[in-house]
């Protein structure tokens, strides 16, 4: 119960996280002024490095998740005793 409550707290936490994240990235290039001493902004690519780790967030999430349930069922298997 306790792994599952912290799980929950530690994935709402990440996607707030990465919504400012996301916000950022997407509302930089309409904030950025263009300067002659500054190379130009690869929006293509700064998005790629805002949603690649999103998505390996997210499997890493679901791998988690399901390692948690995987040791809850393990839990619940009653133990036989063998005697010879």
């Amino acid at each position: 119960m306790i792994a599952t409550t912290i799980f929950w707290i530690g994935v709402v936490l990440c996607v707030i996280a990465h919504r400012y994240i996301l916000r950022s990235a997407f509302a930089a290039g309409a904030a950025v002024q263009h300067s002659h001493t500054l190379p130009p902004i690869r929006r293509a690519a700064e998005l790629v490095w805002v949603i690649v780790p999103a998505i390996a967030l997210v499997l890493l999430l679901v791998a988690t998740w399901r390692a948690i349930e995987l040791q809850k069922a393990a839990a619940q298997i009653p133990l036989v005793e063998v005697t010879v």
